[in-house]
This record gives C-alpha cells, structure tokens and sequence, in this order.
C-alpha cells in the first residue's frame, strides 16, 4: 500500500483538478515550476496558494456567515465573506469552493485570468 499523502497535499491536488493541472512538486522555494502551490496553465496570470490549518479566526468568521445563511433560510454556498482590515487597503472576499467552480465555470470568466 502506498504511503498517505498528507492532507495538504490531497488538497492541493483537489484545488489543482479544479483548474484542470497539477499541484507543484516541492512548492515554495524549491521548486522550479513557479510561484503557488499548484501549476498554472500558461494562458493564465495567476497565482493559488492552498492553506491548510487546525484552526482559523477566519474561518471561524465564515463558519458564521454560513450558519446565519441557514437560519435564515438561505443557502450557505451562497455566502459571502467580505474581511477588510482596519486602515488596510482593499478587501478580500470568501466563498465557498463549490461557488467559486459555478463562476469559474460561466463562460468569460476564465479569460478574465488570462495573460
């Protein structure tokens, strides 16, 4: 039997599937393959880091979110998380990974990434 491969690396190659490619072998500095945890397909300019943690506040805010979603009759795949820090610049915004394929999947999107 095979050795199992740790759960960062199994969720790196879920992420990876979903853009149709690979996660990078020896990602960071030793790899050779490029920025990011898995390998971009030439026509895109982007860059996807995976994180896997025990536990996470940000998380936990979006653990929130969804639960409000469902009390309130609502989808939780349908959550949004917009997080801004205080006196930072911009927002970042999270979603669950079935919506993220929803929109990554309508026609245009991709080319939005495109080089």
């Amino acid at each position: 039997m095979p050795p199992q491969s740790k759960s960062w690396q199994q969720f790196e190659r879920v992420i990876a599937s979903m853009f149709g490619t690979f996660r990078t072998p020896l990602s960071g500095i030793n790899s050779r393959h490029g920025p990011g945890d898995i390998i971009i397909p030439d026509d895109l300019a982007l860059l996807v880091e995976c994180k896997v943690r025990a536990s996470s506040s940000h998380w936990t805010l979006y653990d929130d979110a969804c639960k409000d979603a469902r009390k309130n009759k609502l989808d939780p795949v349908r959550t949004l998380l917009f997080f801004k820090q205080k006196h930072g610049h911009g927002s970042i915004v999270t979603l669950d990974t079935d919506m993220f394929e929803r929109i990554w999947n309508v026609p245009g999107v991709r080319e939005l990434f495109a080089k």
